[in-house]
């Protein structure tokens, strides 16, 4: 089943939904915003979509920061490792 809250005010309208068996939530968000960008929305309104959609983005962007700080880090330590090993073999 699904729900549908309207806040005037505010102009904003909740809907949630349950997930079919044989759908993926990519595959519906995709078709949701295909069917949103074709709508004529008056000034004022924003069509957004939140949620899973919106929690994928920021897990992606802090997945791809971590990868990038643990690069750094392991080259760091390479070069660190390579300055000890150089310096050992003078001394």
């Amino acid at each position: 089943m699904g729900e549908l809250t309207a806040l005037i005010p505010k102009r904003i309208i909740n809907l949630v939904s349950t997930l079919a068996a044989g759908y993926s939530s990519t595959e519906i968000n995709i078709a949701i915003q295909k069917v949103v960008n074709t709508f004529e929305k008056p000034d004022g309104i924003d069509v957004r979509l939140t949620g899973e959609t919106e929690d994928q983005k920021e897990t992606g962007a802090f997945l791809g920061k971590a990868s990038t700080i643990r690069y750094h880090v392991g080259i760091f330590i390479l070069i660190t490792q390579l300055i000890q090993s150089v310096s050992r073999s003078l001394f």
